[in-house]
């Protein structure tokens, strides 16, 4: 039962094609990149899913979120720097 859980949440973040340049943005730079909280829990409830949180360790979040909005031409990063986000 744990490993067809496991394998729901692959597949539906494999379907997301943003996450491959998070993942490849995260690897260049060093970073470790997981995604956290309701997202994974809907995915598993088979809820709809609004957003996605993600945790970034080892690194600069800022520089992350720069570069791969550059990558993805996105204009409008917004930093949170009270949260840390």
């Amino acid at each position: 039962m744990e490993k067809i859980r496991i394998k729901k949440v692959e597949d539906r973040i494999k379907k997301l094609k943003f996450l491959r340049v998070f993942e490849e943005t995260a690897r260049e730079q060093g970073l470790k990149l997981f995604i956290v909280g309701g997202y994974v829990r809907d995915i598993l409830l088979e809820r709809e899913q609004s957003d996605i949180d993600f945790l970034v360790v080892d690194g600069d979040v800022y520089a992350f979120a720069q570069k791969s909005a550059e990558k993805l031409k996105v204009s409008n990063v917004h930093v949170y720097k009270n949260y840390g986000t």
